[in-house]
Parts: structure tokens; sequence; C-alpha cells
């Protein structure tokens, strides 16, 4: 199996995420949208081991 192979599956899997891509996007937000509560909100971290524990200690305090 030589690099052409590789090239050629490559080019078929980005050709099907991005086929994906936004079904996927919607999907997610739908998500988002459905299960954030006041009980159990969603917390979006950007930078994750900053941020998480960010929220986590703000909610401790």
């Amino acid at each position: 199996m030589g690099s052409a192979f590789f090239g050629w599956l490559t080019a078929i899997s980005s050709a099907v995420f991005l086929t994906a891509l936004g079904a996927y996007t919607e999907a997610k937000v739908a998500m988002f949208r459905t299960a954030d509560t006041e009980f159990a909100p969603w917390t979006v971290v950007k930078s994750a081991r900053t941020e998480a524990m960010r929220s986590v200690l703000s909610r401790l305090a």
C-alpha cells in the first residue's frame, strides 16, 4: 500500500466528514438548546484545564 492509496483514502474521508459536518453542527446546537436547563446548565469550556477549574471553583465559592 503506497502513499497514493492513503492520499485517496484521506480525500474520501475528508469529503464524507465535510458532508456530515453541517448536520452534526445542527444536531449539536439543538442538543445544547434542549438539554441546557437551570437545574443542569451546560458550561462551554474553551481552554479545558483552566476554564474547567474556574467553573468548578466559582460554583463552590
